[in-house]
């Protein structure tokens, strides 16, 4: 993909908003939460599709997109989420509705 090409896909994502996203691994039941602006793109670098993804959720791929929280406008308040999802465990980080103050 070319670098113009790059950009408008990131121009577009940034209108959508930033992503509060569960991931859930198909073999050992394990969670991970992120954010992001496009989360299917993200989905792909954490499966090893696409360059990218954290390094902790290579030894559990596949992954799945259990549940999604947002659009937010600004960053900080998707990181705000991000972090009382992250306080949960397990499965309840999908059961969770996240509230801000």
């Amino acid at each position: 993909m070319s670098e113009p090409a790059r950009a408008r896909q990131r121009s577009r994502a940034a209108e959508r908003g930033w992503t509060v996203y569960v991931l859930v691994s198909k073999v050992s039941n394990r969670t991970y939460v992120g954010i992001a602006l496009d989360p299917k793109v993200r989905l792909a670098q954490h499966n090893g599709e696409l360059p990218g993804g954290a390094k902790t959720t290579r030894a559990h791929r596949p992954w799945r997109l259990a549940k999604r929280y947002g659009p937010f406008e600004a960053r900080g308040e998707a990181q705000r989420v991000e972090h009382a999802v992250k306080r949960l465990r397990g499965l309840a980080r999908c059961r969770a509705q996240v509230e801000l103050d």
